[in-house]
């Protein structure tokens, strides 16, 4: 579900356009008819690590507001293949304490060179 808010001052409206570019790909734009803040998905699942690009722009009749600032948002790990990282677990020697706070868990590693841009993956 995609949902946005109108732009300030704009009169009701009657459609709505989305536009999204996969990891930088040519836009693929969505239009329909509605006068409500939000819209389904419209295109086919997004892939596992997929940048998207949103954005957003409606009409009151035939004149078209701008477009929205541009949105990135990236898409989650789906698969199982597509997790690579080793469990961290908390020590065993703790397993019956019931007054103790929840586990502060870490990890350290070494890389090769600095990367560009890195993204954390996160689950429970």
């Amino acid at each position: 579900m995609l949902t946005w808010l109108p732009p300030a001052g704009q009169a009701a409206y009657t459609a709505y356009e989305i536009e999204a570019r996969w990891d930088a790909g040519a836009p693929r734009r969505h239009r329909a008819p509605g006068s409500a803040p939000r819209a389904d998905w419209p295109w086919s699942p997004i892939p596992s690590r997929t940048h998207v690009d949103l954005r957003v722009r409606v009409a009151a009749d035939d004149r078209w507001s701008p477009w929205s600032d541009t949105l990135t948002v990236r898409s989650a790990l789906w698969g199982e293949e597509d997790w690579a990282g080793r469990w961290i677990s908390p020590p065993d020697r703790d397993a019956d304490a019931v007054d103790r706070g929840a586990w502060e868990l870490s990890t350290s590693f070494e890389i090769a060179e600095l990367p560009v841009r890195a993204d954390l993956f996160a689950t429970a």
